[in-house]
């Protein structure tokens, strides 16, 4: 078993790499698994993945916070039946600005909507909850203490790293 450099951080891209660091297009998403380890610390990282002849994908990294650090090995199994296509209605990453943002940030997105946005602190703890409907929603953050931030919307797939000034 090859044993593959991997650095990744909570909610960015498990990539396979083929030689070269080219993504292996036959892993996940053209190459692409979108993954979580742990609890939302913000120390989470996946040092390396493996490939076992029984195509199980080993992962091994650690997870903690200034005070613990514990390791983490992960079991997947690859199946020749995954998708290497795009939900043709997926909905798309919407912009936020301004970030780093005081007192609000304003999203907008290619459609109008509800959205149903929820905020969490870096312990992925719920520190707000936004009701909004447009295409033009403005989150209000000024009742939030400076820091790290993800911001979700119940109803889709996306997240965005917002922080707090």
């Amino acid at each position: 078993m090859k044993l593959l450099p991997l650095c990744l951080a909570l909610l960015a891209p498990t990539v396979l790499h083929a030689q070269y660091g080219v993504p292996d297009p036959s892993f996940g998403t053209a190459g692409v698994v979108m993954t979580r380890v742990g609890a939302p610390s913000g120390m989470e990282a996946m040092m390396a993945v493996a490939v076992g002849p029984d195509a199980k994908i080993y992962a091994a990294g650690k997870e903690g916070n200034e005070w613990t650090n514990e390791a983490v090995h992960v079991t997947l199994r690859y199946g020749s039946g995954l998708s290497a296509s795009v939900q043709e209605n997926a909905p798309a990453m919407p912009s936020a600005a301004p970030n780093p943002a005081t007192d609000r940030i304003t999203l907008r997105f290619a459609e109008a909507g509800m959205h149903q946005l929820l905020v969490l602190d870096a312990q992925g703890r719920q520190v707000a909850r936004h009701q909004a409907r447009g295409q033009q929603v403005d989150v209000p953050l000024s009742d939030l203490v400076p820091g790290l931030y993800l911001l979700q919307d119940l109803a889709r797939t996306w997240a965005l790293r917002v922080v707090k000034e």
